[in-house]
């Protein structure tokens, strides 16, 4: 003889597993979409600044060096690249004059 109590609870736990499990994969999706967007981003700049395969190595190992330096500091930033985006913003506004 089953207690129903424990069934009811049982029950709860399997629908909460599989509500889990559904928003592990969503989360799974929403990260590979996030890291697909961040390459696409990379790659605009790479070809957009036409950098050759040395400077943009060296571009990398500035920004990994300044987002360690970031989070060891424990100053975070919304998007590292952003700071980027203000300064070319800035020269774009400085050519146009």
């Amino acid at each position: 003889m089953t207690n129903p109590k424990i069934e009811k609870v049982d029950a709860a736990i399997a629908r909460t597993k599989a509500v889990i499990a559904d928003y592990q994969k969503k989360l799974r999706d929403l990260e590979r979409q996030k890291t697909d967007l961040e390459d696409q981003e990379i790659i605009a700049l790479y070809r957009r600044e036409k950098f050759n395969q040395d400077e943009f190595s060296a571009l990398l190992r500035t920004q990994r060096k300044t987002e360690t330096a970031v989070r060891q500091s424990g100053l975070h930033s919304e998007r590292p690249s952003a700071a980027y985006e203000k300064k070319e913003e800035t020269h774009d506004a400085n050519t146009e004059n």
